[in-house]
């Protein structure tokens, strides 16, 4: 059997961090890499996203190669698929769906709030899903039935 990649994605706001947390408590045997975390240790830094890659992908490939299970939030699998040969691995890719508004109200319970205008911007590009994802609606779904969602997938 294949190793499997999960892919979680979605608007910032929109629950993916607390998702990817439960899953890591779940699924003790995968590796969980979040882009967004190496993104955030270079916030101020012009060239941010490449410095993120660059730490980024070394870690993800040493997993590909050991043939681990792997958690990833925050990537387009459009854009893995150009980066590293999935060819090895059953990929599955989870958009997890709300709206403008809830993210905004959900924005305003964190500890590090976004400004609405960087939640406008960001929802046009990350509120929106892929031809491959399996979309689970946040707000109809709460963490627990999210989980359970995403663990029978890995069963099929």
């Amino acid at each position: 059997m294949k190793p499997v990649i999960i892919l979680i994605k979605g608007p910032s706001a929109g629950g993916k961090s607390t998702v990817c947390n439960a899953l890591e408590k779940n699924l003790k045997n995968f590796i969980f890499l979040d882009i967004a975390k190496h993104k955030e240790d270079y916030a101020l830094d012009p060239d941010r996203k490449k410095k993120a890659y660059a730490k980024f992908f070394p870690k993800l490939k040493k997993a590909m190669g050991e043939g681990k299970n792997i958690l990833i939030q925050e990537f387009f699998l459009k854009d893995l698929e150009k980066k590293v040969d999935l060819s090895n691995y059953k990929v599955i890719s989870f958009f997890l769906k709300s709206s403008l508004e809830e993210t905004k109200l959900r924005n305003s319970n964190r500890k590090k709030v976004l400004s609405d205008t960087y939640l406008e911007k960001s929802y046009g590009y990350l509120g929106v899903s892929e031809y491959r994802d399996l979309i689970i609606d946040t707000e109809k779904n709460s963490v627990e039935e999210i989980v359970k969602i995403i663990i029978s997938k890995l069963l099929d």
